[in-house]
């Protein structure tokens, strides 16, 4: 696609396409507001020692080890500071700076705590893209070790969003393409008209995986490098729970579901019926340098242009910020949903979508009026959000 055309696109139809895509699931990400049974007693005896994420509920079996070092710096010695529209090469050239200035960084600060976790025996995760370690299953004494190194920043519990089912829509098996009413009601037809249906985008999702071969999405799935199950490490795109389905084909469905259905799509699974803060984060890192299967060479060239969410909890809260930063210097647009806890009232915009470097979404009814649930701004820290809206 030309420069113009991709720009043309993300103007006329993706902005809407990603709007639509958080709002038509009811921006169905929302926390459970205890802890509950993910809980265990394994290390109970280091509460002083491990954070929690505000009250979000959180599995005690696994940790987060954050180093002193953030990734900020980084970003903003290397990253293209070029305001013009890039073609697709420059842009792959600077995602590919950043990958490798973030997976260096990492290697300088992390090795004394993987020479630890390693003489240990201990599973762990190295996340290049926010220098941090995830580690499963950890002695106190272990505990104690890692924080003392000047290294570490802090270590904080493996952080649980759970998700909402989406609202129920009907599957499209008809061949003939008629547009729904979401579709119909922002014109996405008129766009369509000029032949321009999202050709030559690639949109990426971090969901709950997708059914790869439901009708309206099995023949635009990028293939390679477009599917990653950082828990299972499974071969071919799935979902046990229809959710990210439901999401993905709002965006890129054809037979009339999605806005823009010449548009490609790539997914990372990070939820069941509930996320992962380290899924989460594994799959912001597969959407900055996507991988194969099993999570090695990674391949900048197949980066998505557009990420979308339809996850959050709590407010105001910085756990997904690193990522963000990273997306953001590489021109990977972020779109994530405001919430569904408009019940609440003004303020109730969750995170990540309350952060400058989001694209927050909500969601309008058949009138044009603002849907009952969807979350309402400002957020916590002043900023107006959502920043669109569209139907749901």
């Amino acid at each position: 696609m030309t420069r113009f055309g991709f720009a043309s696109f993300l103007l006329a139809t993706t902005m809407l396409t990603l709007v639509v895509s958080g709002a038509q699931t009811g921006l169905i990400a929302n926390v459970v507001g205890t802890v509950g049974t993910v809980v265990t007693n394994t290390l109970n005896a280091t509460s002083t020692l491990v954070e929690t994420v505000a009250n979000l509920p959180y599995d005690s079996h696994r940790i987060i080890i954050v180093m002193d070092k953030d990734t900020k710096p980084v970003l903003d010695a290397v990253a293209s500071t070029n305001t013009a529209i890039w073609t697709e090469a420059e842009r792959i050239q600077n995602i590919q700076n950043i990958v490798d200035a973030l997976k260096l960084h990492a290697q300088q600060c992390q090795g004394p705590v993987t020479d630890l976790l390693q003489s240990a025996g201990i599973q762990y995760t190295s996340n290049w893209i926010t220098n941090t370690i995830v580690a499963v299953d950890c002695s106190v004494g272990l505990i104690e070790q890692i924080l003392a190194l000047v290294s570490v920043k802090k270590i904080v519990y493996d952080t649980i969003i759970t998700l909402e089912p989406p609202e129920p829509t009907a599957d499209s098996t008809s061949n003939t393409v008629t547009a729904g009413w979401g579709v119909t009601k922002i014109k996405a037809t008129n766009v369509w008209a000029t032949s321009n249906t999202g050709q030559g985008v690639v949109v990426g999702t971090i969901d709950t995986g997708v059914r790869g071969t439901h009708e309206t999405l099995a023949s635009n799935w990028i293939g390679p490098y477009g599917w990653y199950d950082p828990a299972q490490k499974t071969a071919t795109p799935y979902d046990p729970n229809g959710h990210g389905t439901h999401t993905v084909a709002t965006i890129v469905g054809g037979k009339g579901v999605g806005i823009a259905p010449g548009a490609k799509w790539m997914t990372c699974k990070a939820c069941e019926n509930s996320c992962y803060m380290s899924y989460l984060t594994a799959c912001g890192q597969f959407m900055l340098c996507p991988t194969d299967t099993n999570g090695n060479n990674c391949n900048a060239a197949k980066a998505p242009h557009i990420v979308s969410n339809s996850w959050g909890a709590g407010q105001g809260m910085t756990y997904y910020q690193s990522i963000l930063d990273a997306w953001y210097a590489a021109r990977i647009f972020p779109v994530f949903s405001a919430g569904n806890s408009g019940a609440n009232g003004c303020s109730s915009v969750v995170t990540p979508g309350d952060s400058a470097k989001a694209f927050s979404v909500g969601a309008t009814d058949t009138s044009d009026a603002l849907g009952s649930f969807s979350s309402i701004g400002p957020a916590v820290n002043g900023l107006i959000k959502p920043d669109f809206i569209a139907p749901g």
